[in-house]
């Protein structure tokens, strides 16, 4: 199936498991993105290629974590370790 533009500021196709894909758009800019820059979230690589973006949100990443933004002010354990840990 071809990506599909929700026209709701979303771009959307399924993975190759039929799950759905989105880039997300608020006033002209990826949502993913800014989550990232702001340190709320972590970029996860192992379904990188379902994403478009995915090298500038990389790039963003990696500039967050060494200015110890948000979430990376401290020294946290990324959430795929921490339930690894917890099972």
């Amino acid at each position: 199936m071809n990506a599909i533009d929700t026209g709701s500021g979303a771009l959307a196709k399924p993975d190759r498991f039929g799950r759905t894909v989105a880039e997300v758009y608020a006033n002209g800019q990826l949502v993913q993105l800014q989550q990232v820059k702001d340190g709320m979230v972590w970029a996860y690589d192992r379904f990188k290629g379902n994403c478009p973006s995915w090298n500038e949100i990389e790039r963003a990443f990696k500039e967050t974590r060494s200015n110890r933004k948000g979430i990376f002010g401290g020294n946290p354990m990324p959430p795929w370790e921490w339930r690894q840990r917890n099972r």
